[in-house]
C-alpha cells in the first residue's frame, strides 16, 4: 500500500485525501458525465454477453438437429472460450497501445465497442458453428477493456452497472427469441454498442497523462501524404551559415526551456524509459493480485456457462429414483433460462447500492474479498440439490424458483463484494500512473485465460456428467475450487 502511495502524482494524494476527509456520494464526484458514459458503455457491454448467454445455446442446436446435449454443452463451452481466449490474446497489446500518448485510451474504447457490435452482428445471422465461432473470436480480439483504467483515475467510482445489464439482457434476450429467433437479441446489443460508441466519440475525454490530439492528426496526416502520390514533397531550402557555437548554445536555451515547463510529479516522472517502467511492474504485489484474480476467473468463468446448460439440461429420466435427481437440469426453456439468469441482476443491484458500500467502507477490500468469497463455494455445493424441488406434475414450480433464487442470492452477494475488489486490487498494484493500461491489460490477460479454462472444462465435465450421471459432483468439484481459491487468499 505505501508503495502505491508513492506512486502516486500530487494531484491523485489531492483526491486521496479529499476521499478520506468526506465520504464519496453521486453528488460530490467530479466529472459525473464522463463517469455516466463510462457505466454506459460496461452497461452495454454486460447486456450483450448476457443476453447472447440466454439463448446461444439453442441456437447452436438449431445448426443441426441431431446435436446431442452433451455436444451442444461442448460447442457452448468452446464459444465463450473462443470469446475470453482472443481477448487474453489482444488485451496486454490495447492495453499498450492504449497507454500510448499520441493514441490514448479513447480511440481503442470506440474500436473496441465497435468491432463488439460488429461481431453480434455477424453472430446474428450464423448459419453455423464455425460462423458462430468465428464472431465470438473477432468480438473478443476487438474487446478492448480498458475501462478498469478510466475508472482507476481520480474521481472514479465504482460501476453498479454490470448487475443491471445482466438483468435487462438476460431478460430482452430470452424473450426476443420467441418472436423472431436468435437474430433480434443481437442486432439490439449491437444497436446499444454502436449508440455507446457514439456517445463516447462526442463527449468522452481522454485521460492518459500526456496525451494530445495534435500529434495523432500530424501523424496520420503523415501515413495519408506518404501513401498518397500526388501529393507535393516538402521543399527545402539551404541555410545561412551559422556559428557552431551559436548553434550549440540555442540548442541549449531549446531544452532548458522544455525541462522548464515540464511538470514535476515524483521521482518516477523523470523516469522516461519504458522498459524500466515494465521490469518495476512485475513486482511481488503484482503477482500476488493476478493469482488472487485467476483462481476467482476460473470458477467465476465455470460458473457462467455450467448455469445454463444446467438450467437448460434435461431432467433426470426417473423423478422417484432420489440419487436421479442428481444426474440432470431444470429443463427450461430460453425465456425461463434468461429470466433466471435476470436474477443474478435483479439482485446484484440493490446489494451493490445499498450495502456493498457499507462493506468496503467498514472491512476493506482485502478483509471483505477474503470474507465474501467463502459464498461462493456453500451456493455450489447446493445447486445439486435444486432438482429435488420439482414436482412431477407442474415441474418448474414456485418452490424451484424460491431456490433457485435463494441460492443466486447467496453467489450473488459474493460477486458484489469480489469482482469490484479483484479489479481494484490489480489496479492498485500498478507502479506508475502511466502503466495503468498496461497493468489492466494484464489483469484483463489472465482474466481471459481463466475465463476461457474455465468455460470449456466446466462445459466438457457438464456434457460427461450427463453422459456418465456425474453432474451433482461436478458442481462439488466447482465448490472444492473455490474453497481452495478462498484459504488461499
Amino acid at each position: 500500500m505505501l508503495r502505491a502511495i508513492r506512486n502516486r502524482s500530487p494531484s491523485e494524494d489531492s483526491h486521496t485525501e479529499v476521499g478520506d476527509s468526506k465520504q464519496s456520494t453521486w453528488l460530490s464526484l467530479p466529472q459525473k458525465t464522463q463517469l455516466g458514459l463510462i457505466f454506459a458503455a460496461r452497461l452495454s457491454d454486460f447486456i450483450h454477453l448476457a443476453a447472447i448467454q440466454s439463448y446461444v445455446l439453442d441456437q447452436l442446436k438449431s445448426f443441426d438437429n441431431s446435436l446431442s446435449d452433451s455436444n451442444a454443452a461442448k460447442q457452448l463451452g468452446i464459444l465463450n472460450a473462443g470469446f475470453t481466449a482472443s481477448q487474453a490474446i489482444t488485451s496486454i497489446l490495447w492495453g499498450r497501445v492504449s497507454d500510448v500518448p499520441w493514441i490514448g485510451r479513447k480511440p481503442v474504447l470506440m474500436s473496441g465497442l465497435l468491432g463488439t457490435a460488429l461481431s453480434c452482428v455477424g453472430l446474428a445471422f450464423s448459419q453455423s458453428f464455425s460462423q458462430a465461432l468465428a464472431s465470438r473470436i473477432f468480438g473478443g480480439a476487438v474487446n478492448a477493456n480498458v475501462l478498469g483504467a478510466y475508472l482507476s483515475n481520480p474521481g472514479a467510482g465504482k460501476s453498479h452497472l454490470p448487475k443491471l445489464g445482466t438483468a435487462s439482457g438476460g431478460r430482452s434476450g430470452g424473450s426476443l427469441i420467441q418472436s423472431v429467433p436468435y437474430a433480434p437479441p443481437a442486432l439490439i446489443c449491437a444497436g446499444l454498442l454502436l449508440g455507446c460508441a457514439i456517445l463516447g466519440f462526442l463527449l468522452l475525454e481522454e485521460t492518459v497523462p500526456g496525451h494530445n490530439w495534435n500529434v495523432m492528426r500530424m501523424k496520420i496526416s503523415r501515413i495519408f501524404n506518404g501513401s498518397n502520390n500526388g501529393s507535393q514533397s516538402p521543399q527545402y531550402s539551404k541555410i545561412s551559415s551559422m556559428d557552431e557555437d551559436e548553434l550549440l548554445n540555442s540548442r541549449s536555451t531549446m531544452f532548458q526551456d522544455h525541462f522548464a515547463t515540464e511538470p514535476e510529479w515524483t521521482p518516477e516522472k523523470l523516469i522516461s524509459d519504458g522498459k524500466s517502467h515494465w521490469n518495476r511492474s512485475n513486482t511481488r504485489r503484482v503477482m500476488s493480485s493476478l493469482l488472487t484474480q485467476a483462481i476467482f476467473d476460473f470458477h467465476m468463468g465455470a460458473f457462467g456457462c455450467v448455469w445454463i446448460l444446467f438450467l437448460c439440461a434435461p431432467e433426470a429420466l426417473s423423478q422417484g429414483n432420489t440419487p436421479r435427481r442428481l444426474q440432470g437440469g431444470l429443463q427450461m426453456s430460453a425465456r425461463q433460462a434468461g429470466l433466471a439468469t435476470s436474477i443474478i441482476g435483479l439482485v446484484g443491484v440493490p446489494l451493490q447500492l445499498l450495502f456493498y458500500p457499507r462493506i468496503q467502507e467498514r472491512l476493506g477490500t482485502i478483509m471483505s474479498f477474503k470474507i465474501y468469497s467463502g459464498l461462493f463455494p456453500i451456493s455450489y455445493a447446493l445447486i445439486p440439490f435444486i432438482p429435488f424441488t420439482q414436482s412431477s406434475s407442474n415441474g418448474n414450480g414456485m418452490l424451484t424458483w424460491f431456490c433457485i433464487t435463494f441460492v443466486l442470492i447467496i453467489h450473488t452477494a459474493g460477486r458484489v463484494v469480489a469482482i469490484p475488489a479483484t479489479i481494484s486490487l490489480v489496479n492498485d498494484s500498478s507502479p506508475h500512473p502511466s502503466l495503468r493500461g498496461v497493468v489492466n491489460g494484464l489483469g484483463q490477460s489472465v482474466t481471459g485465460t481463466f475465463r476461457t479454462l474455465g468455460p470449456i472444462i466446466g462445459a466438457y465435465a457438464f456434457a460427461y456428467g450427463l453422459e456418465n450421471q456425474l453432474v451433482g459432483i461436478l458442481w462439488w468439484s466447482l465448490a472444492g475450487v473455490a474453497l481452495a481459491g478462498t484459504l488461499l487468499i
